[in-house]
């Protein structure tokens, strides 16, 4: 639309500049007493064409430019469910090592699937607990937000993908569920919130 109404004052004003010239030429003809040879229409014309058609050429460019943007902000911001469920497999193939399993805390500091937010809430909410109860803690694993896991992993329940929301499930235990969600940084999708981990209470079960 912008590029039309520039196209339509460039028109104008190029028709207007030849008007202006032609009577400009005459006016000074007249004024010297003598011959002159006014510039031809088509010459005119031609340099009117070719202003038009550098100016369309660009405008074309420049839409054609915002379509490429467009649609790279659309790849780059598209949010993965798939780095959600890697991520809480990699944390349960961990906790299969049993007594050989890193640290909650020192296995989520280490994960690239987990954002900065996320590993500080964890552990915060861990040493929180240590310290309330020495002995209990919090009593459940807060990435499973349960005692027990499936062993087999996890799979995608549901997923929306405006709010970055999602559900898994056991893939051998399907009552087994745990929230989470997912966010976009710097082009990356990663994990912003599981189980009891920067969830909103309603989400969590």
């Amino acid at each position: 639309m912008i590029c039309w109404v520039r196209f339509m004052f460039l028109s104008s004003f190029s028709v207007w500049h030849i008007v202006v010239f032609q009577s400009i030429n005459a006016n000074v003809s007249c004024r010297c007493y003598e011959k002159t040879r006014p510039i031809k229409t088509s010459v005119m014309k031609k340099i009117t064409a070719i202003i038009l058609i550098a100016f369309l050429l660009g405008c074309m460019s420049n839409t054609s430019e915002t379509s490429k943007t467009i649609e790279t902000e659309k790849i780059v911001n598209t949010l993965k469910p798939q780095v959600a469920i890697d991520f809480f497999n990699a944390y349960i193939a961990n906790c299969n090592k049993y007594e050989n399993a890193i640290d909650i805390i020192e296995w989520t500091k280490a994960s690239t699937y987990a954002t900065s937010s996320f590993k500080k809430e964890l552990e915060t909410l861990v040493e929180q607990a240590w310290k309330e109860d020495p002995e209990l803690g919090l009593g459940y694993d807060p990435i499973l937000y349960a005692q027990d896991y499936p062993d087999e992993g996890v799979e995608l329940l549901d997923f929306n993908s405006e709010t970055g929301y999602l559900t898994v499930k056991g893939i051998k235990w399907e009552s087994f569920q745990v929230s989470m969600k997912v966010l976009n940084e710097n082009g990356k999708t990663l994990v912003d919130g599981c189980g009891a981990i920067n969830m909103s209470k309603e989400l969590t079960r």
